[in-house]
C-alpha cells in the first residue's frame, strides 16, 4: 500500500474544489509543497487546481484515509505589510469531511499582531498495492 500526505489549500478548495469524506476516492492533479514544515512530513504534496504544469505536476487517484484541518499562526510582517507564518505553530484538527469554507476570522492568538487561522487541509491518501 502506497500512502500520500497532500494539502489542499483553503483558497483551492473554495474557489474549484468539490468536499470529500474520509473513504472517498479522489482523483487529483498533485506537485510538492513548499511549506512543508515542522508539523508536516517530508514529501507532502499539494493539490493543484490551477496552472501546474510540466514535470512537477502528476495526476494522483486515491482513497481518503483521513482529513485534518490545518490552522496556523501568523505574525504582522517586519515591513508592516501582511502577515507570514510562524513557524512550528502548525494545529491539525481530525474531521470527517473536508469543508467547502474556511474561516477567515483571525482569533488573535492571544497578542497584538497575531492572527491564527485555517488554512486548509492535510488529507492522508491510500492506494493499496502502490
Amino acid at each position: 500500500m502506497t500512502v500520500w500526505q497532500v494539502v489542499y489549500a483553503d483558497w483551492e478548495m473554495e474557489c474549484c474544489g468539490t468536499p470529500f469524506s474520509v473513504g472517498d476516492e479522489v482523483a487529483w492533479t498533485v506537485g510538492p509543497y513548499a511549506g512543508a514544515g515542522p508539523g508536516l512530513p517530508d514529501g507532502t504534496l499539494r493539490v493543484s487546481n490551477h496552472s501546474m504544469g510540466g514535470p512537477e505536476a502528476e495526476p494522483l487517484t486515491a482513497r481518503v484515509r483521513s482529513i485534518r484541518v490545518m490552522t496556523e499562526e501568523f505574525v504582522e510582517a517586519t515591513s508592516g505589510s501582511g502577515y507570514e507564518p510562524v513557524p512550528g505553530r502548525l494545529g491539525l484538527r481530525s474531521v470527517r469531511r473536508c469543508p467547502k469554507w474556511f474561516s477567515r476570522e483571525a482569533d488573535g492568538a492571544g497578542a497584538p499582531g497575531h492572527d491564527r487561522r485555517a488554512t486548509g487541509v492535510l488529507v492522508e491518501l491510500e492506494r493499496p498495492g502502490g
